[in-house]
């Protein structure tokens, strides 16, 4: 997990995980990648449809991120 400091002015820090981890959604898009990925690599790459699943899938869980962040 990726983790960020926060400091603050008086020099203290505290450790905390970026917040769209915790998002069920965000986890939700994660696994369907896990799922997609076999299923695509049984499809040619030479398929346009093999590229455009890739791509698709992995824009979600960063999308959510981008979004959230």
């Amino acid at each position: 997990m990726y983790e960020y400091v926060y400091e603050y002015e008086y020099g203290e820090t505290m450790s905390r995980l970026f917040d769209h981890e915790d998002l069920r959604v965000y986890q939700a898009s994660i696994d369907f990648v896990a799922w997609l990925e076999p299923l695509c690599s049984e499809i040619e790459r030479k398929v346009s449809a093999h590229d455009h699943l890739v791509r698709a899938s992995a824009s979600v869980p960063v999308n959510i991120a981008e979004g959230n962040g």
